[in-house]
């Protein structure tokens, strides 16, 4: 009788001492709480590539015009400034057709302190082969990338212009934003040729 009490009381302090070192919740499923991604800023992103549809005038002599389509990348130095390299192919009216290979790079010095918009001012380096579609046809990849012998007109000068461009969010936690804007311009070129070169541009593009 006395070692069935004993037997009884170690078993009762065993089970109370194994309650006591079990945590609470012991043997349910943990819930896994997924964190929130952190959302990323705009003005995190720093680098754009982008797409861009011109459309232009060259308004000196005979008034001709035309348009062109650019390839561009820029990447934010501070945050009032923005280095930008571009490479464009074009065509304008002339007798028959004048086509353009055209370069630009330099910089746009944007309003800083705004989330999504950027007001900007831009400068940039221009340089152009340009070629009659008659020469074209002759030697085409030589002629568009400046190397033909047959007649390029190789001019360079300046582009200003004033746009402005819009950020929109990307999907939440991805790095990612799209960028569209506008842009008003004016080319000026050295060498035989129209001097000016007076355009509109709408981007579309990507900021990462």
């Amino acid at each position: 009788m006395t070692t069935t009490l004993l037997v009884a009381l170690l078993l009762s302090q065993s089970h109370q001492a194994d309650q006591i070192s079990r945590p609470a919740g012991w043997g349910d499923r943990a819930e896994v709480q997924k964190a929130e991604p952190k959302p990323v800023q705009l003005r995190e992103l720093k680098w754009e590539v982008y797409w861009a549809a011109v459309g232009g005038i060259r308004p000196d002599a005979t008034i001709t015009g035309g348009g062109a389509s650019f390839l561009g990348v820029s990447r934010e130095i501070f945050s009032f400034l923005r280095a930008e390299l571009s490479v464009g192919l074009g065509a304008y009216n002339a007798a028959p057709v004048d086509i353009l290979t055209m370069i630009r790079l330099g910089a746009r010095l944007e309003w800083p302190g705004l989330e999504r918009w950027h007001p900007f001012i831009s400068v940039a380096f221009a340089h152009q082969h340009e070629s009659g579609w008659e020469h074209i046809k002759m030697d085409p990849i030589p002629a568009i990338v400046g190397l033909s012998e047959h007649h390029v007109n190789h001019r360079s000068g300046v582009e200003t212009g004033l746009g402005v461009a819009y950020d929109l969010r990307g999907r939440k936690g991805l790095p990612i934003g799209g960028r569209i804007g506008v842009k008003a311009s004016v080319t000026h070129l050295l060498g035989t040729g129209s001097p000016r070169y007076v355009e509109l541009t709408t981007l579309v593009g990507l900021i990462f």
